[in-house]
């Protein structure tokens, strides 16, 4: 990270930016490209250790690509805004970022509805139920974090621009 003044060191507040983002972004192997595609997931923190959960369908390309190599790069980001900067006359993006490797791993059929939940619980902290036929016809997979970080933009005199 270039700017190591706005590097979030703290575990606690990487999971609270990451408990905001409402959508991960994972990077797969392909050739002679990365393969990148947005998914929704769910989250459980055990100590230390950062679990994403996402569901797909059987079969596609993300799934092609992840049995051949399970390693990938994750990006999410929130609270987007931009911000005029009178001292210079510049305008600036400023977001919440976290951004990190993990390897993915097929959820077993008996862990479906905990990984299922864990992603309803991420967008509907209220307990949403969903659909129990519908479990066996998803896959979930989850990613097991090895490494992340999180940048957000350091405090300077700035006025927010509105809408």
């Amino acid at each position: 990270m270039r700017n190591k003044s706005n590097e979030v060191k703290e575990f606690s507040e990487i999971v609270d930016i990451i408990s905001r983002c409402d959508t991960i972004r994972i990077a797969m192997f392909d050739d002679p490209y990365p393969y990148i595609v947005p998914v929704n997931f769910g989250e459980e923190i055990i100590g230390d250790q950062v679990v994403f959960y996402i569901h797909t369908s059987y079969g596609g390309k993300k799934n092609d690509l992840l049995a051949k190599n399970p390693n990938i790069a994750f990006e999410m980001d929130c609270n987007h805004e931009l911000y005029y900067r009178e001292s210079n006359m510049s305008c600036n993006f400023r977001y919440e970022s976290v951004v990190g490797t993990g390897r993915v791993e097929i959820v077993p059929e008996e862990e479906k509805e905990k990984a299922l939940t864990l992603l309803m619980n991420h967008y509907h902290p209220e307990s949403v139920k969903f659909n129990p036929k519908f479990v066996h016809i998803t896959q979930c997979m989850k990613i097991v974090v090895n490494d992340m970080t999180a940048n957000v933009p350091c405090q300077r005199k700035i006025h927010r621009i509105t809408k």
